[in-house]
């Protein structure tokens, strides 16, 4: 029981951790966001940062996966304690701590399967606890010259954007530990053949001796291992896929979609503040017109330029709309793009993670991540454990991997 004490205080720490953050965090104003030309190089150190992870939770998982091969304890010790803050890996913590909060194999998958929903769990009871808090308190963050009305827009937006806030700490919570719990789960399926006799051997979990595999207790993990292994396993991919595809037309900013979704007419209010952002993208008044005229002499005319905006360009004779509907479609078309960049930053803000340090074209490449980690901690376990062969796939799934880098380059900039 000790070890479930110790695990809930570890989720109230973190309970307190995401609470502070949530009440420390401060939207930022749409000018300074405008015109900080940050989300580039945010991307850039997401996308460093994540390479570095990813190469600790693969480094702390070689003790486990490749049991066989004669670690020196100083590397297994060092690789403990790197597993402990790359993974969340509550359960390794314990064991650099000392054996009183060391528990048998199979507890520790019992643990270890309790971790993800306490932490969510955790980050729920931040994101409540904060929204009472701003009900009580929130007049801090407003000036007394407000109207009742502006007081609780304000309200609303901390609100939403704490909401926003929580659902990125749980995407990073559940990045962090997928490894580990891959690692966990296949584990439970890895047995190790014993002689007991000349003739004779009987099969034992490899992590703990005096479990024999197949029968009694271990037959019930494996039952549970096959539905966790549904539930985190293949499901945290499925999961951040179905994020990717429901909000793909959301994903990138819309001066960086060739393809363009909304027609670009836009006043120069509109343009003066994204001039800064979008450098690599600089449009005028001017550049669109001149565009319009050389889509004329093109074969192929975007089909979401009105009519409107196209005779615009034309000769005028052929000129038939009026200055007031032309200005009525600008007005329409600034809207439709001030109401896409606004959800394009909500989910950028959201899920950026999952995508952001990634090229347009490969902004699935989180789920190849993710496939890659669950085959190098996880499914590894049982692929010829023990033996040479093991290894030696080892370096073909990673060799591959290495090739997909070089030939497809998904990272931005210089990576």
């Amino acid at each position: 029981m000790a070890v479930f004490y110790a695990l809930l205080i570890c989720c109230g720490v973190f309970y307190l951790i995401v609470l502070i953050l949530l009440l420390c965090t401060k939207k930022k104003k749409k000018k300074e966001l405008d015109e900080s030309g940050v989300a580039d190089g945010g991307s850039h150190l997401v996308g460093h940062s994540k390479i570095l992870v990813m190469f600790g939770q693969l480094l702390s998982s070689m003790p486990e996966v490749l049991f066989a091969v004669p670690w020196p304890a100083e590397f297994i010790s060092f690789v403990s304690i790197i597993g402990s803050i790359a993974n969340m890996d509550v359960l390794a913590a314990f064991s650099i701590g000392g054996c009183s909060l060391a528990i048998p194999a199979l507890e520790k998958f019992t643990v270890h399967m309790a971790v993800p929903p306490l932490l969510l769990i955790s980050v729920c009871l931040a994101y409540i606890s904060s929204l009472s808090i701003l009900e009580t308190r929130y007049y801090c963050c407003v000036k007394k010259s407000d109207t009742d009305g502006a007081k609780k827009a304000k309200k609303k937006n901390i609100a939403r954007h704490r909401r926003q806030t929580s659902i990125k700490v749980a995407m990073f919570v559940i990045q962090l530990i997928y490894p580990g719990l891959a690692t966990r789960i296949f584990s439970i399926f890895r047995c190790r053949d014993i002689k007991i006799s000349s003739t004779e051997s009987v099969p034992f979990f490899n992590s703990d001796y005096n479990v024999p595999c197949h029968v009694s207790s271990h037959a019930e993990f494996e039952i549970l291992a096959v539905i966790f292994m549904g539930l985190y396993v293949a499901g945290t991919p499925a999961f951040v896929l179905y994020i990717l595809l429901h909000n793909k037309k959301h994903l990138h900013d819309l001066f960086t979609i060739n393809d363009t979704a909304i027609a670009p007419v836009v006043d120069g209010v509109f343009l003066k503040q994204r001039k800064n952002r979008h450098k690599r993208h600089k449009r005028t008044a001017a550049d669109f017109d001149h565009q319009e005229e050389l889509s004329e002499n093109e074969t192929v005319v975007s089909r979401h330029r009105s009519a409107p905006h196209a005779q615009l360009n034309t000769s005028a004779s052929s000129n038939t709309t009026t200055e007031s509907q032309l200005t009525e479609t600008d007005k329409d078309r600034h809207r439709d793009i001030i109401e896409y960049d606004t959800q394009h930053r909500k989910i950028k803000y959201q899920f950026g993670a999952l995508y952001s340090q990634y090229e347009r074209d490969y902004y699935y490449f989180e789920l190849v991540i993710l496939l890659l980690k669950m085959t190098m901690t996880g499914a590894m376990c049982i692929v010829q454990p023990g033996t040479v062969l093991q290894i030696l796939y080892a370096f073909f799934v990673l060799s591959i991997y290495m090739l997909v880098i070089l030939k497809s380059a998904p990272f931005k900039g210089k990576m």
